[in-house]
């Protein structure tokens, strides 16, 4: 009986982990190459007080299927969350990444979903943005 709670577990445990690999369909970063490898990727960033610009990476591991991405981008207050803003961008079907720039100006935790045309999410990512008072 042990055996079999054992191979249960680890099966469990196994699927799990897979599932977190593609959860973190998002990768924030300073740039994207033309192959899709971010460059400087982080999930925390230091902006001057005038903001900073942040590259949003989109790879879910398949073609995107849809000809525009919507990203929703929410801040956090404590544990609750609040709509910002709504960005487009025009991708094609077959492409297996997509990136937008983004410009981030007040501090604080944010979360981007990404969605298809047809409303089918396609990622999300967190992020957290420092303003760097010594920073110009």
């Amino acid at each position: 009986m042990k055996t079999i709670n054992i191979g249960l577990l680890t099966m469990l445990l196994f699927l799990f982990a897979i599932s977190n690999i593609h959860a973190q369909t998002i990768i924030f970063c300073e740039s994207v190459d033309s192959y899709g490898k971010p460059i400087n990727s982080a999930d925390t960033f230091d902006v001057s007080q005038q903001g900073g610009m942040l590259t949003v990476l989109l790879k879910p591991g398949h073609q995107l299927n849809t000809t525009v991405i919507l990203y929703q981008i929410y801040s956090f207050e404590g544990t609750t969350s609040e709509l910002n803003n709504i960005e487009r961008s025009e991708v094609e079907e077959n492409w297996l990444f997509c990136w937008i720039h983004l410009n981030f100006i007040e501090e604080g935790k944010y979360r981007i979903k990404a969605f298809s045309a047809d409303n089918v999410l396609l990622g999300t990512g967190d992020v957290y943005i420092k303003v760097d008072k010594s920073r110009e």
